[in-house]
């Protein structure tokens, strides 16, 4: 990796997404080895990555964000200037309410 990894995520059982500075790398197995695949270099540091049905829920230092897996941004959900630091997003499922949580730490 060009810089220290913060955070990932499973993508598919063989792919993860690595955040990594400003951009969100993806890395794959194949043939029992780890391979860089493709990277996606977004406008901002990425902190925290989650997925969740092609969607990436990334943080940065000040805001949640929901980016396609090809990098098209679908909107900024959650912003707070107040603290330093968003922090680590982390996905869970609830089969109760069928709803996606995205918690942000």
């Amino acid at each position: 990796m060009p810089d220290s990894p913060y955070d990932m995520c499973l993508i598919t059982p063989c792919q993860v997404a690595v955040t990594v500075g400003s951009c969100i790398q993806f890395v794959s197995v194949k043939s029992g080895q780890l391979v860089k695949d493709r990277r996606l270099q977004l406008p901002h540091i990425c902190i925290g990555v989650a997925h969740h049905q092609g969607g990436l829920y990334v943080t940065s230092r000040t805001a949640l964000y929901k980016y396609t897996l090809t990098s098209t941004l679908m909107n900024k959900m959650y912003e707070d200037t107040s603290a330093g630091h968003t922090g680590n997003c982390q996905e869970y499922y609830s089969p109760d309410t069928n709803k996606i949580i995205i918690k942000v730490m």
